[in-house]
């Protein structure tokens, strides 16, 4: 994403995702989405993303 090639990174983020899904991946998916103004998939993608697992009374104790 680097270098502003937001469809090609689409396609490598959406390959990534089918082989090891992640959070990183579908946030950085959705960023895509989001530069090409293509606002309601980068939406319902985000939307996808999974909550972190919350360990201790302040979120996730280090």
């Amino acid at each position: 994403m680097q270098r502003d090639n937001f469809v090609e990174a689409e396609d490598a983020y959406r390959r990534a995702l089918s082989i090891a899904p992640d959070n990183n991946k579908m946030c950085n998916l959705g960023i895509c989405l989001m530069k090409q103004g293509r606002i309601d998939e980068a939406k319902e993608t985000l939307r996808r993303v999974k909550p972190a697992v919350v360990d201790g009374p302040r979120g996730v104790d280090f």
